[in-house]
């Protein structure tokens, strides 16, 4: 009997929904996958987005032509229904941000302080605004006034660049033309 009873309790054990599976996990799933970045018209970088951590967690691995990488880390805070961000690069930056998902659009927000001690306000917000493409905006305040954009990118599938790509160039063997 009682290994019936251990038996049926593992069945319902294996059934039950895993800890990030309600739907406020997913709010951020259109980011996942393996994106060509550009940012004004011209190639900014590459980035993949995968779950990690039996898909609790989203990776961001961002690297450039130049050099630059970053890593960043995004996960649904349950306790306190906000989305948080950790992100560090190959230049020493670390920014934590925290937000939530509203129309659409992720929003993120944090602050660094500047060695000269003015305190500066990230915002980061990300919406996915065709099939297979996602628009990042970066931009900084230190009044919460004025706002400077730091960057603008344009993620678009790879698989999907790539291909458009691919039938251009293909074409009769012929080259784009520009």
């Amino acid at each position: 009997m009682r290994l019936v009873v251990f038996l049926v309790s593992m069945v319902n054990f294996s059934v039950q929904a895993g800890p990030c599976n309600s739907d406020q996990y997913r709010n951020f799933d259109f980011w996942l996958g393996e994106w060509r970045v550009e940012s004004n018209g011209k190639l900014a970088g590459s980035s993949k987005i995968s779950k990690i951590l039996d898909g609790c967690v989203l990776l961001e691995e961002y690297e450039t032509p130049t050099g630059f990488k970053g890593k960043s880390l995004n996960i649904f805070d349950k306790s306190s229904g906000k989305w948080h961000q950790t992100w560090t690069d190959n230049t020493g930056l670390l920014l934590k941000l925290e937000g939530e998902f509203l129309d659409g659009k992720m929003v993120l927000r944090g602050q660094t302080k500047q060695p000269d001690g003015v305190v500066k306000t990230h915002e980061i917000s990300w919406e996915k605004s065709a099939e297979h493409r996602v628009h990042q905006h970066w931009r900084t305040s230190s009044d919460l006034k004025l706002w400077k954009t730091e960057f603008y990118g344009v993620y678009s599938l790879k698989a999907d660049a790539e291909s458009k790509i691919q039938s251009v160039t293909s074409k009769e063997g012929q080259k784009p033309q520009y």
